[in-house]
C-alpha cells in the first residue's frame, strides 16, 4: 500500500487495532449516522491515516474513510520485518456517527464487517488540534490524507 509513512510522529500515533481490540463488541444498538449533527460530520469526512504498532513487531498502516452522510471503510496493512513473509491486508465497511461530549471531544462509534466478523461496534473519543489532525484520547492519531 503506498501513502504517507509517518505523518503523525511515532509517540503520538497508536493503531487503531489497539482501539478497536480493546472496544468491539457485537452491536446490541445500531449505529445511527443520521443523529450526527453537521459540524462533526464535517470535522470527520474524509480519509484518515495512522500507523502504530502491530503484533510482533510489525507495523500497521490504517486508513479510514468516514463520508458525510455516515458511510464507514478502512484500509489496512500490517508488515513485519521478518524477510519473505508477506503484509496482511484487511476491508472492512460499515457506518459511523458523532456524538460531542462535555468536556469538547468527539465520540465515533463504528458498525462495521469485514472479511472476518460481521456487525461489530467500536468506537473511541478523539480532540483536533487542527481541521487534519485527530488525536485519539488514550494518546495515539491520525492524520487527514484526503
Amino acid at each position: 500500500m503506498s501513502g504517507p509513512r509517518s505523518i503523525v510522529p511515532a509517540s503520538v500515533v497508536t493503531a487503531i487495532a489497539v482501539l478497536t481490540t480493546a472496544a468491539m463488541a457485537a452491536c446490541p444498538n445500531p449505529v445511527r449516522p443520521d443523529a450526527t449533527e453537521q459540524s462533526i460530520r464535517q470535522l470527520m469526512a474524509g480519509t484518515w491515516y495512522s500507523q502504530g504498532p502491530g503484533p510482533n513487531g510489525a507495523v500497521e498502516h490504517m486508513y479510514q474513510s468516514f463520508s458525510p452522510i455516515g458511510n464507514f471503510e478502512y484500509h489496512d496493512e500490517t508488515c513485519g520485518n521478518a524477510p519473505g513473509i508477506p503484509c496482511t491486508k484487511g476491508y472492512g465497511q460499515g457506518v459511523w456517527m458523532g456524538t460531542r461530549q462535555p468536556d469538547g471531544t468527539i465520540y465515533i462509534r463504528i458498525q462495521f464487517s469485514d472479511l472476518r466478523r460481521q456487525d461489530v461496534c467500536t468506537g473511541f473519543g478523539a480532540y483536533f488540534t487542527d481541521p487534519n489532525t485527530m488525536h485519539f484520547m488514550n494518546g495515539g492519531g491520525a492524520r487527514r490524507v484526503q
